[in-house]
C-alpha cells in the first residue's frame, strides 16, 4: 500500500486536521515528520493515498499543509 505524509506549519493545524479527518472518516496515523521536511511542527499525519483526493476537499483553505510522498 502506498501512503502520504501531510506536513503542517503548526501543531495547532496538524491537530485541527487530524479532527477534521477523523471526523470524515479517514484513517490517519500521527508520526513524526523527517527533519528535512520540517516547517514549524514536528507531528504529521500518513495517510492512503487513495485518499489523497478526498483529504484534499477537506483541508484545503481550511489548513495550510504540504504532501509528501512517505516510503515505510
Amino acid at each position: 500500500m502506498k501512503y502520504k505524509l501531510l506536513a503542517f506549519e503548526s501543531n495547532h493545524d496538524s491537530l485541527m486536521a487530524e479532527d477534521l479527518l477523523l471526523s470524515n472518516g479517514i484513517t490517519i496515523d500521527p508520526i513524526p515528520v523527517p527533519r528535512h521536511l520540517r516547517k514549524d511542527c514536528n507531528l504529521g499525519l500518513k495517510i492512503k493515498e487513495e485518499d489523497i483526493t478526498t483529504v484534499e476537499s477537506i483541508l484545503t483553505g481550511k489548513i495550510q499543509y504540504h504532501i509528501y510522498d512517505y516510503q515505510m
